[in-house]
């Protein structure tokens, strides 16, 4: 379900980025895996892709890749995203297999911008549009500003098991 909507939300993103499939079309028939080993529940630990001819991504399932990454999830790593965008991921992210494939895909996804106000003015008005994106602007700034300060940026232990009623008295 959730590399369905993935692979959507890409395919939006691409027709939002005529270039993007452009870029990718040159590796049609590459396949690739992404997998998030320690993924938080409710996450897939894998998505397995092929580009197809039009350089869109379309599901594979099979365990043969030309290109094979992974990630190790940290809580950590959500801070240091919020802070440094997709530039966080890299020192971590192991890559194995075609490194020409490896370089185009992230240079598209480095590159991609997401159009909001566009689609969704279609059915609000651009006034309503350009507001709700406005307030969404807002809401991931104080989402990130709340990340970055707290204890999974600063790594500080948890306090969620020590007890914190006081002890009977005598």
């Amino acid at each position: 379900m959730v590399e369905r909507l993935s692979l959507a939300g890409l395919s939006a993103l691409f027709q939002q980025n005529p270039w993007a499939p452009q870029r990718l079309a040159g590796f049609a028939g590459k396949t690739f895996c992404f997998t998030l080993i320690d993924a938080p529940a409710g996450l897939p630990e894998e998505f397995s892709m092929r580009i197809a001819r039009d350089g869109y991504f379309e599901h594979w399932s099979s365990k043969d890749y030309d290109l094979s990454l992974s990630l190790v999830f940290d809580p950590a790593l959500i801070a240091q995203f919020a802070q440094q965008g997709p530039n966080a991921l890299l020192p971590r992210l192991k890559v194995e297999g075609d490194v020409m494939l490896a370089a185009a895909i992230g240079e598209v996804f480095r590159d991609l911008h997401w159009d909001f106000i566009g689609p969704i003015s279609h059915y609000t008005g651009p006034v309503i549009a350009h507001r709700l994106d406005l307030h969404l602007q807002r809401c991931a700034s104080s989402l990130k500003r709340y990340v970055v300060a707290s204890a999974w940026a600063r790594r500080e232990p948890s306090t969620a098991s020590q007890e914190t009623r006081p002890g009977p008295s005598m």
